[in-house]
């Protein structure tokens, strides 16, 4: 058919497999449409040899576009030049297509970071080389030694360097965008990863809260509001200077995982914790905590099982399902919940203070 913008953003996606389409205008310009994506080839034979470029996904690249990319790659074809190395000129670092695929402005701080941090630690060998020289083997063979040490963090890397390859290959049709598919093939596919289970339990808050009395005062600010809220690391740690005040009713985190604004009260536990301002504290300081107050209790923790243990606390004080999904920013479920049962601050304001006066009382503290 004559392919036209108009034509490819409303061609209906197949449920599964791909199918393919030959523009009628420049009959070596293919456009393949499969279940998540629209992208334009260059297909020709010369001297016995096929050639199929990747010329980049629609609509980032436009018809008028891949008609003229497909042209210059068939001038290559007939000159006797294989038109994919001819094409490798203008292919961005890694570390550049990561600023480029970070630069967008879409992702929330905290996954901006967390993007960055995991590339730069562990696609380290590739990052200031171009991003085609990503080898699917190469990856692989790294994404298996990560997994036997934190099958998490390998699964984090795929899929942030995925990401990053795909966004770079729409631009530049010289990037395999299927590297990390074939990475995961070579690795024997994705290693399971486990849910945690765990929670710091009562009998060892005590030894927890000691243990956080030798490390730097921001770092104990920090982690004792997060036992106290059930907060996310990332959404309290970010929070601006402005937007906390002891002397308000209530404060709120613009930044959350769900993309909602969560508001919970300002209580005198809280108020003890955090002071006049907000503690700033950098990753690599915290991840040092976690391992030494690990050490002191004999046990592994993170910041997420501060969360787990506020809302198995809260359950096993009786408090409501409704306010402890409030209390943690989860979602409601059921068209009651969902649809006409709102809990403002002061509404779970008790319960707060409930699962707060019993973390302190574990911890010897009088707030």
């Amino acid at each position: 058919m004559s392919l036209t913008d108009s034509v490819v953003i409303n061609l209906p996606r197949p449920k599964e497999g791909r199918q393919t389409i030959r523009d009628s205008k420049v009959p070596h310009l293919l456009l393949v449409v499969g279940p998540r994506s629209r992208t334009f080839y260059m297909h020709a034979t010369a001297r016995g040899r096929s050639y199929r470029v990747n010329l980049g996904r629609a609509p980032v690249l436009s018809v008028d576009d891949a008609r003229r990319a497909a042209v210059d790659a068939l001038r290559d074809v007939w000159a006797g030049v294989d038109p994919r190395i001819s094409r490798t000129a203008a292919v961005p670092t890694l570390r550049e297509a990561l600023q480029a695929y970070l630069g967008r402005g879409t992702m929330r701080p905290a996954s901006v970071r967390d993007c960055r941090g995991t590339l730069e630690r562990h696609a380290a060998p590739w990052l200031d080389r171009v991003a085609t020289s990503v080898d699917p083997a190469g990856l692989a063979a790294a994404y298996k030694g990560l997994s036997t040490r934190s099958p998490a963090t390998a699964a984090k890397l795929l899929r942030h360097l995925g990401a990053v390859l795909r966004h770079a290959a729409a631009a530049c049709p010289a990037i395999d965008p299927e590297v990390v598919t074939r990475a995961r093939a070579l690795a024997g596919g994705a290693v399971a990863v486990a849910p945690r289970d765990r929670l710091i339990p009562d009998a060892l808050q005590g030894a927890w809260f000691a243990a956080l009395q030798g490390e730097a005062e921001p770092v104990r600010r920090l982690l004792c509001a997060l036992a106290l809220t059930g907060c996310r690391r990332e959404e309290l740690r970010d929070l601006p200077a402005a937007a906390w005040s002891p002397a308000a009713d209530s404060f709120t985190i613009g930044q959350t995982k769900t993309g909602r604004p969560h508001t919970l009260p300002v209580t005198p536990a809280l108020v003890w914790a955090l002071g006049d301002s907000l503690p700033e504290v950098s990753e690599s300081t915290l991840r040092g905590a976690y391992e030494r107050i690990g050490r002191a209790i004999g046990q592994e923790w993170s910041p997420h099982d501060l969360r787990r243990g506020f809302a198995s606390i809260a359950a096993r004080l009786g408090v409501d399902e409704l306010q402890i999904k409030r209390l943690l920013n989860h979602a409601a479920t059921g068209v009651t919940q969902r649809h006409y049962v709102r809990l403002g601050a002061d509404d779970v304001r008790g319960a707060l203070e409930r699962v707060q006066a019993h973390l302190l009382g574990l911890w010897g503290v009088t707030a």
